[in-house]
């Protein structure tokens, strides 16, 4: 279930044209048994996206509602534009660790 909701919003996100690296983090990414979703922070390109037209914005931002991806991918979804080099470093230092904040862990990317 947590494998098609994830195929199926990569490949809505691809149709908004808007060139992304989606990074898969959390415990879908990890040994984790049973997660109950997919955790992923979306890095989108800010030229790309500001070339949309009102429907492909439209398309666009209801890829990146949190709410929307929860019920319908079964994704919580994160974004940050490709501009904002101290929000990359801080998701980084967030999904880049475990929870004890001291034993790194890797991240998952995926080009859109």
């Amino acid at each position: 279930m947590l494998a098609a909701g994830l195929t199926e919003f990569l490949n809505e996100l691809a149709q908004t044209g808007v060139k992304c690296d989606v990074w898969i983090v959390g415990s879908f990414a990890c040994a984790a048994l049973d997660p109950a979703d997919v955790d992923l922070l979306v890095v989108w390109n800010h030229a790309s996206a500001a070339s949309l037209d009102e429907q492909g914005l439209a398309q666009f931002a209801m890829l990146l509602d949190r709410r929307h991806c929860r019920t319908s991918y079964h994704c919580d979804v994160y974004q940050v534009p490709n501009t904002r080099i101290a929000m990359l470093s801080y998701w980084l230092g967030w999904f880049g660790f475990t929870r004890d904040g001291g034993t790194p862990q890797g991240i998952g990317f995926i080009l859109v």
